[in-house]
């Protein structure tokens, strides 16, 4: 037997082991919840959520003259939280490919086979009584703050990152500002120095009546990409120099404006721009403007909303950047939709992605067309 299924094996072996353990805790009357009920206990709290989706999509005028595809797909996440004192230990499962960091949906159609389930959060976070500072180690959610209409251009909203992470915030009731850093682990080595990612961002977000903005800036610093081959086999699209190595290096500044004017049909206006300071080539910007009218919070509610945005081909890192559209860098393309409440916990998608090559600008858009229901629990 080959590396790879040994591997494969194991990992499977591995997710069914934690599956087991996770739906035993969601399970009532496990030992710990005492008399307090629903997993609650005096100085000790459990939380457990959750979110199911079923997606028909369909893809046309895909490149290289492939044709049209429709595909149902779902989605399940169960997670749990355990609180004790300032600690929180936090562990999640999902299903889709655990090799595949940009994407938790599994893809219906494969002669029936049972699908797969993964951890991508297994974490402690730490938060001391007084002090508005935060301290996450493990593999868990990427902190920093987003908005915007579509907010993955940058980092995919399914990549959990590896490592260690802090915050810090401060301010008021009207005004508040933080800081954020995170030291990430991408490929660890025995004898050669590892590939990581320091990420950081300061923002500032305000909560006045008749307005609301939020200001971030940050920062992706990629180190050591090209010590072998390990990262560039996930390349999605940026320029290639050497043979199995990126053409440049990745230092990505991502500035993000958000206002918006509350009440009962909310209305949102976004700019995003990004810029890698470290390609060796021009092609090393992008940005994105959108706008939404509407919210989804009770049942009834909707919201419109639309974006264009332009992405460059090494103005992101393509391993962690969006999956939605059907590139991940070098196109131009719009996106839009329609979200509908059926319940408070309940929303139907309608949403399309339009995408075309941003340089040599030729060809026709390729387009995908998405129907998502959306459950939470």
């Amino acid at each position: 037997m080959n590396r790879e299924k040994i591997q494969e094996k194991i990992r499977k072996k591995t997710a069914a082991v934690a599956a087991v353990v996770l739906l035993a805790a969601l399970l009532p009357g496990q030992a710990g919840a005492g008399q307090a009920g629903a997993g609650q206990e005096k100085g000790k709290k459990y939380e457990f959520y959750g979110d199911f989706r079923f997606r028909g999509e369909y893809d046309t005028n895909r490149s290289e003259g492939r044709e049209g595809r429709f595909r149902e797909r779902v989605r399940l996440r169960l997670g749990i939280l355990y609180k004790t004192g300032v600690f929180t230990l936090g562990a999640r499962l999902v299903t889709g490919n655990a090799a595949d960091p940009n994407s938790t949906h599994q893809t219906l159609g494969t002669m029936l086979n049972r699908f797969s389930l993964s951890l991508d959060r297994a974490f402690v976070t730490f938060k001391p009584g007084k002090i508005p500072l935060w301290i996450t180690a493990g593999k868990f959610s990427h902190p920093f703050k987003t908005g915007g209409i579509y907010n993955e251009l940058v980092w995919d909203g399914d990549v959990s990152p590896e490592g260690i992470a802090a915050g810090y915030t401060s301010g008021g009731k009207k005004i508040k500002w933080g800081l954020i850093a995170g030291d990430y682990r991408l490929v660890e080595r025995n004898n050669e120095t590892d590939t990581s990612l320091f990420a950081g961002q300061f923002f500032v977000e305000t909560t006045a009546s008749r307005i609301v903005v939020l200001a971030a800036c940050g920062l992706y610093e990629y180190r050591n990409l090209n010590v072998d081959g390990q990262a560039f086999a996930d390349n999605a699209g940026n320029f290639a120099g050497e043979p199995e190595r990126f053409a440049s290096r990745f230092s990505i500044m991502d500035a993000l404006l958000q206002i918006g004017v509350p009440g009962r049909r909310p209305v949102f206006f976004s700019l995003q721009y990004f810029k890698n300071f470290a390609a060796v080539v021009d092609r090393d910007e992008g940005y994105a403007l959108g706008c939404s009218v509407g919210r989804t919070q009770g049942p009834g509610d909707y919201k419109v909303y639309y974006q264009y945005q332009v992405v460059e081909q090494d103005a992101v890192f393509s391993p962690f950047s969006q999956d939605d559209f059907l590139q991940q860098t070098n196109f131009g393309g719009h996106l839009f939709g329609v979200k509908y409440n059926v319940a408070s916990s309940v929303n139907l998608n309608l949403w399309g992605l339009l995408s075309k090559m941003d340089f040599p600008r030729a060809g026709e858009y390729q387009v995908r067309f998405r129907l998502d229901l959306n459950i939470k629990f």
